[in-house]
C-alpha cells in the first residue's frame, strides 16, 4: 500500500506538472519568472486562467483517490469522482486548444503581436 500511495503522488505531481508547464505553458514552475501564466492571454481576465491551475490540482488529486481500492465499491462517489474528471478534461482541452491557435496565429502573421 505505500508503495500504491508513493507512485500515485509522483504520477499525480508529474502529471500536474506537464499539464500547467507543457501543455498549457504557463510559468508556474519557471524560477526567476515573473508572473505564473504566460504572456498571450486569449482572455484578459487572469483569475479564470488562476482558477483552471487551483481546479487541475485538486482534480488530479480526486482521480487518483477515485482510482484506490478502498473506494472501488462506493458507486456514488466513484460517478462523482468520474465526472469531475470529465470536467478536468474539458477545461484542460480549452486551455490546450488556446495554446495551439497562438502557435498558429504566430507562424502564420509573424510581424505582427498575437
Amino acid at each position: 500500500k505505500p508503495i500504491w500511495i508513493a507512485c500515485a503522488i509522483v504520477n499525480s505531481g508529474f502529471s500536474f506538472y506537464w499539464d500547467i508547464a507543457r501543455d498549457w505553458e504557463f510559468q508556474l514552475f519557471n524560477v526567476g519568472s515573473n508572473t505564473i501564466l504566460r504572456n498571450d492571454l486569449v482572455y484578459s481576465d487572469k483569475r479564470g486562467y488562476k482558477l483552471a491551475i487551483v481546479l487541475n490540482f485538486l482534480l488530479r488529486i480526486s482521480w487518483t483517490c477515485k482510482l484506490s481500492a478502498q473506494l472501488r465499491h462506493m458507486y456514488g462517489l466513484s460517478l462523482l469522482l468520474s465526472l469531475l474528471e470529465v470536467f478536468r478534461r474539458f477545461q484542460w482541452m480549452f486551455i490546450r486548444i488556446e495554446v495551439a491557435l497562438l502557435k498558429d496565429l504566430k507562424k502564420a502573421y509573424p510581424e505582427q503581436r498575437v
